[in-house]
């Protein structure tokens, strides 16, 4: 066969040739009216060269004919029109790779400096949540703050230094009475402060182990030492100015309170509770100095303890927006105990905030704790209250051993840990349960004086009920007490191996017993998810397996 050439004319013209893939029906479809410009690319079928290749315009003017000599095996090329025969293409003697051709590639690289906006000044949530994602590196120290120092205010404040921190009251962390949850902050200070700062140091003191998503129009700002903890958990960025500051549109807080919540943090939710118009009303209404700022307070407080999984959580029960497949309560648990005979008395309490369910008990225990490490195996807490000061060491052994990984929190006797007494008088309110208390839940009414007209604790029942009030001072606190108490579920909770056991002679004698495997016994053969942060042995025990079954009935 003789050889067959193709001529191509690169010329600049209005009418165009339609090609194989440029069908009527083609989205990308060219225009028919547009300026051609014909480019030849030149590149090498090796795999070892990784040369950059460039696409060089050529002038009609310069353009040659080219032939090249197919081989036998390959395919004819033809146009509408005609064909022509080819002819080898001539070697090239230009390199490949020139600094223009890597300028020309590089100018369309995108770096991180081009992504490194701030999140507190993106309109998007997608915007806010592709910073998150892609901003791995440190900020740099200029981008931190401006002070010189290359400090933040807060760091260089005397009231926060270890040695000098105190609580609202001016308690000393080495004191008896201290309570990490305040923070005395001096009169002086707050008055060289803004009034919306002045806001927020006035929550943080009362708050100071909490963090505050402090709501400014459509955004939740972090300020000072939670915006620090933000951005190193949350991948937030720092805004300019001598103090740390860092914020994200009010779409995500679901999605970073959740994340804030699951490493261990408390998180408090700051909301305006008037607009700027009502404040404008307020001030022309009042007297003397007028303010600046809208009123603020705090609406939820969320920790590990008393999730709710509410609409404005970005998620539900089932994991939702946050899915991780968990389907184990998360329950809120408090103790007390007592010895009595060189034996230990427990009062626990602890509730699954989720449905407002609480369980209360008070039990003797054996020189194992047993039962204690019973109840903890089949009801796993994920945040632990007990009374500062009165846990034997035995029993926080077991605590620290079998809930290693577990927030626990002490509380101060009878101020946040309240006494039988002061738990009925709290639950007699008309918020909670009212003063009628034969219309209490049959399980409450099991722990009263049956002698007495008024709400009294009987013999049995003053630990339990204590460890209620422990639950209930929390659940103040997060302000979800009305809302879990008024459901009216409680559940009272009895040892089983002290439950009775009913005999007949007609049945089989082992009919109504009941075999009890104490917390060792289900840890080792993981039956139940045990307290660990291993997702993946605790997503094959027993349990887990189990209620993933779908059974037809």
């Amino acid at each position: 066969m003789g050889a067959t050439t193709v001529r191509f004319h690169f010329i600049e013209s209005r009418t165009l040739k339609r090609v194989n893939n440029d069908h009527e029906g083609s989205p990308i479809a060219r225009n028919r009216n547009s300026v051609k410009r014909r480019r030849i690319i030149v590149s090498s079928d090796e795999e070892d060269e990784g040369e950059n290749v460039l696409a060089v315009r050529t002038p009609p003017s310069s353009v040659k004919n080219v032939t090249s000599t197919p081989s036998s095996t390959a395919p004819e090329i033809s146009t509408p029109k005609t064909v022509r025969g080819l002819r080898p293409l001539k070697p090239c003697t230009t390199p490949l790779s020139t600094a223009a051709a890597a300028s020309f590639i590089d100018s369309f690289c995108v770096g991180e400096d081009d992504m490194n906006v701030s999140t507190a000044s993106v309109d998007t949530l997608d915007r806010t949540i592709y910073q998150v994602d892609v901003n791995d590196r440190k900020p740099k120290k200029e981008e931190l703050t401006g002070d010189e120092s290359g400090k933040f205010l807060h760091e260089t404040l005397a009231f926060l230094k270890p040695e000098k921190i105190r609580d609202a009251q001016g308690h000393r962390p080495d004191d008896d009475d201290y309570d990490p949850t305040t923070l005395f902050v001096p009169a002086q200070f707050l008055k060289e402060q803004t009034e919306a700062h002045v806001q927020w140091w006035n929550f943080k003191s009362k708050n100071f182990d909490t963090l505050l998503f402090f709501k400014v129009g459509k955004f939740y700002e972090t300020f000072h030492m939670d915006a620090v903890i933000a951005v190193e958990c949350l991948g937030l960025t720092f805004m300019r100015g001598a103090y740390a500051h860092a914020g994200f549109p009010e779409a995500a807080y679901g999605k970073f309170a959740d994340q804030l919540v699951s490493r261990g943090y408390k998180v408090a939710r700051v909301e305006q509770t008037e607009t700027p118009q009502q404040l404008e009303e307020r001030n022309q209404k009042a007297r003397g100095t007028k303010e600046k700022v809208v009123r603020r307070e705090i609406c939820r407080v969320t920790t590990s303890g008393t999730r709710t999984y509410a609409v404005i959580d970005g998620c539900n029960l089932f994991g939702g927006e946050t899915d991780n497949g968990e389907t184990q309560s998360k329950y809120l648990f408090s103790i007390k105990e007592m010895m009595c005979d060189q034996r230990s008395t427990y009062g626990i309490c602890f509730v699954d905030t989720s449905v407002g369910k609480f369980f209360v008990g008070e039990f003797f225990d054996d020189d194992y704790n047993s039962f204690l490490r019973t109840i903890i195996a089949n009801f796993t807490p994920v945040q632990v209250l007990f009374e500062r000061g009165h846990l034997s060491p035995q029993c926080k052994t077991i605590l620290n051993g079998v809930l290693s990984s577990v927030q626990k929190e002490a509380l101060i006797p009878k101020k946040q840990f309240y006494d039988a007494e002061e738990t009925l008088k709290i639950l007699s309110n008309d918020n909670y349960l009212g003063a009628n208390f034969s219309t209490w839940p049959d399980a409450l009414r099991k722990m009263l004086d049956p002698d007495s007209v008024i709400a009294r604790p009987n013999a049995n029942s003053y630990l339990a009920l204590s460890a209620l009030g422990a639950i209930l001072y929390y659940l103040q606190r997060c302000l979800i007490d009305v809302d879990m108490v008024t459901m009216q579920d409680f559940s009272l909770l009895e040892p089983l191996e002290q439950s009775p056991v009913q005999k007949s002679s007609q049945e089989s004698v082992w009919a109504n017993r009941q075999m009890i495997l104490d917390g060792i016994t289900l840890e080792n053969l993981n039956l139940v998810p045990g307290d660990n942060r291993d997702s993946q042995a605790a997503s094959l025990s027993l349990y887990s397996t189990v209620n993933k079954c779908q059974t037809a009935f």
